[in-house]
């Protein structure tokens, strides 16, 4: 497609240019290459895609391909979705496409329909995919010299994600039955929610045609991420607390049953103790009675009493038992309940290491976020430092604007004087040349009279013909002025709509 854009464009272009160069560039409609779209060329891009439907278009860029080992070609109709669909040839091949001819009557009257056919499309992912790894980065710019564009762009999802700048062709102003997806409107609409902002259009050789310029928007891309990222820090750090918390809640519990079991292991010894002295006394009463069954007729009377309190203490030492057991019992209760809290305690601490890791893996999410931030500000403070020089030279800008115009002023003062003088003198010619009448009718009148009549009616001619010429240069001096005036002021209105839409003014 055959159109250039203004001076604002070219000027955004290379600025755009030196903020984010692209590392990988697409041309969709590149045509015979001609066109300030196409200008790109000659930046040495490392890695390019050239697209157009027809192949007798591309005839001009097999020695490109063959100078650029990163360049590809390829002659392909793109669309929003990969299949089939109508295509059209027009009379002007520029104009062939996805678009009925007769919907563009509106901007070409002459235009025709030579050709349509059902034709193979694709979408620009796809067409990507099939040329195997692409380069790395977010620096890629898409260029769609073509109408309507957004079915380019409902097919370029993924690439979408790699666009930093999108250069577009457009409708300015919709048309009765034009193509759905060609107005700026529909692509303004398309492309906000996917963070891409217009910050240039401009006009083709047609008023209702032109191209428009979007650039993305990353510091309010990255403001959901970065939040999001914030909150997970934040969640995972109140996790952690709990964690903490609940470790805590279980060692302190851990430590009261150690301390139970440790009272009921000192009270079950001291029972052990007891009954091993009540057995050892039992064993020596037994020695005893053996002992003294000779003299069993001695203490027959005291046998009876010495029976009973026998048997007290066998039911006080059965009875010891009994208790020693339920302690043993207890005891191995609170080991195996020791030993599940032992392993809780460990599932926990696992638990709080990976919650640690996934905090550290978040943290490092977080500072790469932040870096891009941080580099985002930087360029932000680039456009800022421009967005300075460009206010500096509209100042400077109206000061020789209104310095033109005092002296403008002062010219027409000094011309309306010369004016006046010129009148005064016309007036007095006019006199003159009516006292000359006069003298040439009066023969009475002496011929030296006359002679000095006629010469100073020459002076005065002399006087007229310096004033006319002084008013002629003061006239050139006033329409330069004019100019050079109407083109500061366009300047001015230039550089107004430039920081108007960098928020400067």
């Amino acid at each position: 497609m055959n159109h250039a854009a203004n001076l604002d464009t070219a000027t955004i272009v290379a600025s755009l240019r030196q903020i984010m160069p692209p590392t990988a560039l697409i041309d969709v409609g590149i045509g015979r290459g001609t066109g300030a779209m196409h200008r790109w060329r000659g930046w040495d891009v490392p890695a390019a895609w050239l697209v157009d439907a027809e192949s007798a278009q591309l005839a001009w860029t097999e020695p490109l391909a063959a100078t650029h080992p990163g360049w590809r070609v390829h002659v392909a109709t793109l669309a929003e979705a990969d299949g089939q669909a109508p295509c059209y040839r027009a009379s002007n091949p520029a104009e062939s496409g996805l678009v009925e001819p007769g919907k563009l009557a509106a901007l070409w009257p002459n235009l025709r329909e030579e050709e349509r056919a059902e034709r193979p499309v694709t979408r620009l992912d796809t067409l990507l995919a099939g040329d195997g790894d692409l380069p790395d980065g977010a620096d890629w710019w898409l260029l769609v010299d073509c109408l309507p564009a957004q079915r380019v762009l409902q097919g370029a999802t993924d690439t979408l994600e790699r666009c930093s700048v999108l250069w577009l062709r457009t409708l300015l102003r919709p048309l009765p039955n034009h193509e759905a997806g060609s107005t700026l409107e529909e692509l303004r609409g398309f492309l906000a929610p996917l963070g891409f902002r217009c910050v240039q259009v401009s006009e083709d050789n047609h008023p209702a045609l032109g191209d428009a310029l979007f650039v993305r928007d990353w510091a309010r891309q990255l403001q959901p991420v970065i939040a999001e990222l914030r909150e997970r820090t934040a969640q995972a750090a109140r996790q952690n607390e709990d964690l903490h918390q609940r470790l805590a809640a279980q060692e302190a519990a851990a430590q009261a049953n150690a301390g139970q079991r440790d009272a009921q292991a000192t009270l079950a010894s001291e029972t052990q103790a007891k009954l091993d002295a009540v057995v050892k006394e039992n064993t020596g009463l037994a020695a005893r009675l053996a002992a003294a069954e000779t003299v069993k007729l001695e203490l027959a009377g005291h046998a009876d009493t010495l029976q009973k309190k026998l048997d007290q203490l066998t039911a006080e030492r059965d009875a010891q038992a009994k208790l020693a057991g339920e302690r043993a019992a207890e005891l191995s209760r609170l080991a195996e309940e020791r030993d599940k809290l032992g392993k809780q305690q460990a599932t926990t601490v696992g638990e709080l290491e990976r919650l640690g890791n996934d905090n550290k893996k978040m943290a490092g999410e977080l500072d790469n976020v932040g870096n891009e931030h941080k580099k985002a500000v930087a360029e932000l403070g680039k456009l800022k430092d421009e967005h300075q020089k460009s206010v500096a030279e509209f100042d400077k800008l109206s000061a020789e604007h209104k310095k033109a115009v005092s002296e403008l002023e002062k010219i027409g003062n000094e011309r309306k004087k010369t004016v006046g003088e010129l009148e005064k003198i016309t007036s007095e010619h006019k006199k003159a040349l009516a006292e000359l009448d006069k003298l040439g009718k009066d023969h009475d009148k002496s011929s030296k009279d006359h002679q000095a009549v006629k010469s100073d009616l020459q002076a005065r001619d002399a006087t007229i013909a310096s004033l006319n010429e002084r008013i002629g240069e003061q006239d050139q001096r006033e329409r330069q002025l004019v100019e050079e005036i109407v083109r500061a002021e366009a300047q001015i209105e230039l550089i107004k709509d430039l920081l108007l839409r960098e928020g400067g003014l």
